[in-house]
């Protein structure tokens, strides 16, 4: 009696997972595949079957009106029923599309300053070595401005790239003073140090963009 019990409630429960999976998917493909107006006109024929079958079985107008008014009742509240869902649907839809739309325009802007972040660093490391020292101030401004975007859209936790922009703007003091061709005097381990950290910084957020990734999601 037991196993016989068991065997039941397991088909039971068997019976209800497909039900309820086969319900959600006809309610999904109402909802996301037909047209309102297909939805109106099934109703509209479905109880024009249904009332001409409700008067030939009913023997007078009392139980007529009964059961018609009863069936288009609850069909209609069925009906109003699906048609609010399909609206809450298709409103979250818009508005995951809006964000994820959002998302990766943002993702695009920041793959576009980190890369141009790291292009104005390396002229402005090549200029310091050819001791073009206006153009490497150019290219420390642009590094400096193209940083502030990148914190803008995703700070770092510990506030690197905060000390990159300061550490930036000190070095744009020290090679204002350089004359082009002339050597300058300046701390040759500092600069590289800052070159090499940024440099890596940089590459360590290109690298999932390089890989396929990072285009459609938040970078934070």
């Amino acid at each position: 009696m037991v196993a016989f019990l068991s065997q039941l409630s397991e088909i039971v429960v068997r019976l209800w997972t497909w039900f309820t999976k086969a319900l959600e998917i006809a309610i999904d493909y109402c909802t996301r595949r037909t047209n309102p107006r297909h939805a109106v006109g099934l109703y509209l024929a479905v109880n024009v079957v249904t009332t001409a079958f409700a008067a030939w079985l009913t023997k007078s107008w009392a139980d007529f009106f009964s059961v018609a008014g009863y069936w288009v009742t609850l069909t209609g509240f069925i009906l109003a029923i699906i048609e609010l869902y399909r609206t809450r649907m298709h409103a979250d839809l818009i508005r995951l599309a809006v964000a994820n739309e959002a998302a990766k325009q943002r993702g695009i802007h920041y793959r576009f300053c980190l890369e141009r972040a790291r292009s104005a660093l390396i002229r402005a490391r090549d200029s310091v070595h050819g001791k073009q020292w206006a153009a490497a101030t150019g290219g420390l401004d642009e590094l400096i401005e193209y940083l502030s975007h990148i914190n803008s859209i995703s700070p770092a936790v510990d506030e690197s790239w905060q000390a990159h922009m300061e550490s930036s703007l000190g070095w744009t003091a020290t090679f204002t003073g350089g004359k082009n061709g002339k050597s300058l005097t300046y701390n040759v381990n500092e600069w590289n140090g800052l070159v090499l950290s940024v440099l890596q910084q940089i590459n360590d957020e290109l690298a999932p963009f390089q890989h396929g990734q990072g285009i459609s999601n938040d970078p934070e």
